[in-house]
């Protein structure tokens, strides 16, 4: 695959799949200004005769769509973020008093131990935390079976594919109201999304973060609409199976936070005019979640694949509340991105200034023409100007050719010699700094390539070695070509987000 091809998979282009009962979704996008655009955004039903699908069951399912959508492995993406099934979710949430967010860490597993029916050895947990009070910081808690989490990663990795983000749907829901500006980041929120055929999930937010979810499953209603034989009723159709449920969210949440529900936010439902009147009738605020943020998708869909969609933003952003294991997050190269994008633009400012000389270049042989036309010229003038004017004249549009033949022919065609660079370095490799110095003048000096660079898990065993780095660069030809030298001059082992980096530096003069 070609660096940049590769590059933009890695940093820039997202893959996201919602598996949920009766459907599985799958969203692809990248980063645009302002928010990002979706090349990709389907559902895909799922037959009738899978349902309640184990883990092993949905990896299958998801197997067959990833063949059917990228039929060949290096178009395949290389990462995706997944949710965590409401079926097998653990949400809890609960208090803590005298804790620092420091000591959170290290106090969350005896804590967490008080309010979930399984050992904590045996779960993958993620959590949030916010200060409530002075002294007293409020928990949201998730887990599920380490186990179930296990299959779903290795499965993507048989497949090539990274599994770095897993979010569970509530925090999907919450997360949505960011995207929304005049929301308030305090006030008490209950989320409604409907998901064909015949489910509501019900939750409530406070503080933009989950405070009590629900799966509802209710009869079926009259739809006004179909999409891949899956229907969409209007809120009104669905309302009165879900009203007591809604003011019984709307009450837990007056309860237990002692808070006041501001809006309802709905989202899956057919549009509907009468979603206002029912709004009046029920004395609370009824209204959609902004998708703006989502481009190039059709806008009265865009709340049908919230929890898809919402995936792919924190996948390409950082995620809302991910229960991904520690070493899957670690082991994606998105971390770093900054220093990869910091790297690109050295590359860019390097061949963009590369190719400004080559300006020069195409221009050697007409500006040494027009100074050997201006000598022929002034060396057969007479009358008032004296020889030794013409002469003097003569000398400096000599020197001026000179010193541009000297900057031509010095230049060593530093482009070839970055694409050489690039191929001569191990993947775990990444280029930190290069510097290229060339000066011209009476005597000009040799010109001098620094290189500053990072590999992973270096050992002298393996092509990441700095020592085997140099042996690959000083093997190379067209790199080698106007140098005399290379040396090995640094190699220093660092700490870099918990993982162990060795930093190196090679000169070539």
């Amino acid at each position: 695959m070609e660096p940049l091809l590769a590059f933009k998979k890695i940093f820039f282009s997202s893959t996201a799949i919602y598996v949920s009962e009766d459907f599985i979704d799958v969203a692809e996008g990248s980063t645009v200004f302002g928010g990002m655009k979706i090349s990709l955004l389907k559902r895909f039903p799922i037959e009738k005769n899978t349902k309640g699908l184990s883990y092993v069951d949905t990896n299958v399912e998801i197997g067959k769509l990833i063949v059917k959508l990228f039929p060949k492995e290096e178009d395949r993406p290389y990462r995706i973020a997944i949710n965590v099934p409401n079926a097998r979710l653990i949400l809890r949430r609960f208090s803590i008093k005298g804790v620092s967010k420091n000591e959170i860490d290290q106090s969350i597993v005896f804590e967490a131990q008080k309010y979930i029916p399984s050992l904590i050895d045996n779960l993958t947990y993620g959590f949030k935390s916010y200060v409530l009070r002075p002294g007293l910081r409020e928990i949201v808690f998730a887990a599920v079976e380490t186990k179930n989490i296990r299959e779903t990663i290795d499965f993507f990795s048989e497949n090539n594919i990274h599994a770095s983000t897993i979010e569970p749907v509530p925090a999907l829901l919450a997360r949505s109201l960011s995207l929304k500006k005049n929301l308030s980041k305090k006030g008490a929120y209950v989320f409604i999304h409907y998901e064909p055929h015949n489910r509501v999930i019900l939750c409530e937010i406070s503080h933009r973060y989950p405070y009590f979810f629900k799966e509802l499953v209710i009869p079926q209603v009259e739809a006004g609409k179909n999409e891949n034989g899956l229907s969409y009723p209007t809120l009104k159709a669905v309302w009165p199976h879900i009203e007591k449920d809604v003011i019984g969210g709307i009450d837990y949440l007056r309860k237990e936070a002692k808070e006041r529900v501001d809006e309802i936010l709905i989202s899956g439902f057919e549009p509907s005019a009468d979603e206002l009147d029912l709004s009046r009738e029920f004395g609370v605020p009824f209204a959609r979640p902004d998708m703006s943020f989502f481009k190039n998708t059709d806008e009265k869909i865009k709340d049908r694949h919230l929890p898809v969609l919402m995936l792919l933003h924190d996948l390409q952003n950082k995620p809302f509340l991910n229960m991904a294991p520690e070493d899957v997050v670690k082991n994606d190269l998105w971390i770093l991105k900054k220093v990869a994008m910091r790297s690109l633009i050295i590359f860019l400012v390097i061949i963009v200034a590369h190719l400004f000389l080559l300006g020069i270049n195409n221009a050697k042989a007409g500006r040494v023409a027009n100074a050997q036309k201006g000598l022929a010229a002034y060396e057969g003038i007479s009358g008032t100007i004296s020889r030794e004017d013409i002469l003097r004249y003569k000398d400096t549009l000599t020197g001026k050719a000179a010193l541009i033949n000297t900057l031509i022919d010095k230049k060593y065609y530093l482009t070839e010699k970055l694409t050489q660079l690039n191929a001569a370095l191990p993947e775990e490799c990444w280029v930190d700094n290069i510097s290229y110095v060339n000066k011209t003048s009476a005597e000009p000096a040799a010109p001098v390539l620094t290189v500053r660079g990072f590999v992973f898990a270096a050992t002298p065993s393996s092509n990441t070695d700095p020592n085997k780095i140099l042996e690959a660069i000083k093997q190379n030809k067209k790199i080698m070509s106007g140098f005399k030298s290379i040396e090995l001059v640094s190699v220093t082992k660092k700490e870099y987000l918990k993982n162990e980096i060795t930093e190196f530096e090679i000169v070539l003069k």
